[in-house]
């Protein structure tokens, strides 16, 4: 896995986080005693071999940055690859304003070009769960796929508040996704998409370059389907438990089922 990349992109919403984001970003939330949100997928790429990660901030990084610091703490403190915390370019005589993640990739498309690896993996980082990026990569592999999307799928979905709002992926009968909707709790079973990408660095910086040059997309997700008919997206799914940190009453739940040793366990233990 040393041919990856690892970006997480830090543009997840913050506003029912309330006072827990009010000094820093989700990524640096506290969770599981001394841990951070931002630790999981740190710690996902690094036991799947991922040698090089970048973190892309969008501000109020301070607290995240005295957290990581170089990032010893994964063997990401190197001489060549390790860790980048890229930051949002501030130009003082515009408004800070940002529309969508497209912003953080433009900004950083630079960055990405000179990279030496030849895939990427993307995620945000208020997904909490313990997943195996090799796996995910040997069937991305075998299926041919342009781009993977790693997907849990749900169960009773109406009546769990748990994932709402978040993504959900329309496939065919052969896992191909055809279009990201948005789960507004009115559906039992369906894919939930983690956030999670793997593709090809140069398709990325060729979806980046022309979405920039049509100013068609603010978000990543909106860019790539808006180009699905000329692309093979298919899902990979993964059964581990998973909490999403986007808001208060999710923080809360997912630090108290900690209590329960199997979830603990799974969320610990599992993979490394």
């Amino acid at each position: 896995m040393s041919e990856f990349m690892g970006i997480i992109n830090l543009s997840e919403t913050d506003d029912l986080l309330k006072e827990l984001t009010y000094n820093r970003p989700t990524a640096a939330i506290p969770f599981g005693g001394r841990y951070r949100v931002i630790d999981f997928q740190l710690s996902n790429l690094v036991n799947s071999g991922v040698e090089m990660v970048s973190i892309f901030t969008k501000g109020k990084f301070r607290s995240l940055q005295d957290h990581i610091g170089p990032g010893k703490s994964w063997d990401l403190s190197r001489k060549r690859d390790g860790l980048f915390m890229l930051h949002p370019m501030i130009n003082y005589n515009e408004p800070m304003i940002r529309y969508g993640d497209m912003e953080l990739f433009k900004t950083n498309v630079g960055f990405i070009k000179r990279s030496r690896q030849k895939y990427v993996i993307l995620s945000k980082s208020y997904m909490i769960t313990n997943i195996n990026y090799t796996t995910a990569f040997k069937f991305h592999k075998e299926s041919d796929a342009d781009i993977t999307i790693i997907s849990k799928h749900i169960k009773n979905g109406s009546s769990n508040p748990k994932f709402l709002g978040l993504d959900l992926l329309n496939c065919d009968g052969q896992g191909n996704i055809k279009s990201i909707g948005r789960n507004f709790g009115k559906i039992d079973d369906f894919n939930l998409s983690l956030e999670m990408y793997i593709m090809k660095k140069d398709l990325l910086i060729d979806i980046i370059v022309d979405s920039y040059e049509k100013g068609d997309s603010n978000y990543l997700k909106e860019a790539i389907m808006k180009r699905i008919s000329r692309l093979k997206v298919n899902m990979y799914e993964h059964s581990g438990e998973t909490f999403c940190i986007n808001n208060t009453d999710n923080y809360f739940k997912a630090s108290m089922a900690l209590l329960n040793k199997e979830v603990f366990d799974d969320l610990f233990k599992r993979n490394g």
